[in-house]
């Protein structure tokens, strides 16, 4: 297990402690109710952090695995384009994650292995980004009618969390597995031989 996904499961541990807090309000509302004086807070706001904070693990587990491989390997793929392209990944869409890789190590598709539950990359990748849509929804569109139905609902935010704590252990084995390395070593030689290729760097 890579230090990223270590960091990642702590993160999703806060996520989950967050959609825990909710249930438990849930549970006992009566109970926890006499604690605000009879003013009870909208607690649907804890479902949208969840959302958040899911993502947000999400997000850094795939910067820092750019940099814990990069630290392993002999050659220093960091450049000025490379390192403005991890700045900027703040959207783990499903074609972002597979340029970022292919930037900085060569792989073509860092995601056309990925499967678990019997689904195929592709459909994961769908997945991915559809989940993504609702991050964006929660994160850029205010909620201010209660009326409306709640983008995170309790059944959309058990399944990105469920989601994600499936895809980045997949990744991360798919890393450690090595077989990308091959291709990404052979990119680089065919740039030192020709200087004029920049099929790792670009």
């Amino acid at each position: 297990m890579s230090k990223a996904l270590e960091t990642f499961n702590k993160g999703i541990e806060d996520a989950e402690s967050i959609l825990a807090i909710y249930d438990g309000h849930n549970r006992n509302l009566e109970g926890f109710r006499e604690l605000y004086n009879g003013t009870f807070p909208n607690i649907d706001v804890l479902k949208r952090a969840c959302v958040i904070m899911t993502f947000t693990a999400f997000e850094t587990f795939f910067e820092n695995l750019v940099k814990e491989i990069n630290d392993k390997q002999i050659h220093d793929f960091s450049t000025a384009p490379n390192n403005k392209k991890l700045e900027r990944f703040h959207n783990p869409t499903a074609q972002n994650i597979i340029e970022l890789y292919k930037a900085w190590f060569g792989i073509d598709n860092c995601l056309k292995s990925i499967s678990f539950d019997g689904r195929p990359s592709e459909d994961i990748c769908k997945q991915l980004d559809d989940f993504l849509k609702i991050r964006g929804q929660v994160v850029h569109v205010q909620k201010t009618d209660c009326t409306t139905e709640d983008v995170a609902k309790k059944e959309n935010v058990t399944k990105i969390l469920n989601f994600v704590k499936k895809f980045a252990p997949a990744f991360d084995c798919y890393i450690e597995a090595g077989e990308w390395i091959a291709e990404a070593r052979a990119k680089l030689s065919a740039e030192k031989a020709d200087p004029n290729q920049k099929g790792v760097t670009a």
